[in-house]
């Protein structure tokens, strides 16, 4: 099933121009996933997420700062077996990495990789997490992963014996939040919902 996707050209915008902004027009039917596709000599990653593309596309050219795309996004755990377990069970898929699978793991979640690493053994044993996990509601950072059915992947985390906090800006099929063995918050969030921290 091909996607076409409809973006503003990044020059145009710029102009700030009145007049309608010319289209950028990717034609994904003969895309096949994983993928790359060409754009201003450069070569950019996506999926079979129309957004993924679009969000690529969009962020094609400003004046001379060359687009960063985010590629991984990595946890230190201090259990690494517990963690990968958990998060294969989260994302469904197996880790993908073939070397130093006792210090790290990384997996595809669509766009952009995830990867787990084992923190050091003497900083780990100095660290001490609850059973069950506090939620770290400080920690600098937090995942937010797309699923098509929030309320249902909800459900299933909960039989799986994993938290979920609603917060109160968050709406039920939208977005809900949940935490992982050592405490780190992440996110379920629908598509086409802009994720609220």
């Amino acid at each position: 099933m091909g996607l076409f996707c409809e973006i503003a050209d990044a020059d145009t915008i710029q102009r700030n121009k009145p007049e309608r902004p010319r289209p950028l027009r990717i034609d994904t039917r003969n895309i096949v996933t994983p993928l790359e596709f060409e754009c201003e000599q450069r070569t950019y990653p996506s999926s079979h997420f129309c957004r993924a593309v679009s969000g690529a596309a969009r962020r094609m050219r400003c004046g001379n700062i060359t687009p960063m795309q985010l590629r991984s996004a990595m946890l230190y755990v201090k259990d690494l077996v517990q963690m990968k377990r958990f998060y294969i069970d989260l994302l469904g898929v197996e880790s993908t990495n073939q070397n130093s699978t006792n210090e790290w793991a990384l997996f595809d979640a669509g766009c952009v990789r995830f990867a787990l690493h084992a923190i050091p053994a003497q900083i780990a044993q100095q660290i001490e997490i609850a059973s069950p996990p506090l939620p770290r509601e400080t920690n600098p950072v937090k995942l937010i992963f797309e699923v098509v059915d929030v309320e249902r992947e909800k459900k299933r985390l909960e039989s799986m014996g994993i938290r979920t906090l609603r917060r109160p800006w968050q709406q039920p099929g939208e977005a809900c939040d949940a935490v992982d063995p050592e405490g780190n918050i992440f996110q379920l969030c629908a598509p086409g919902v802009d994720a609220l921290c």
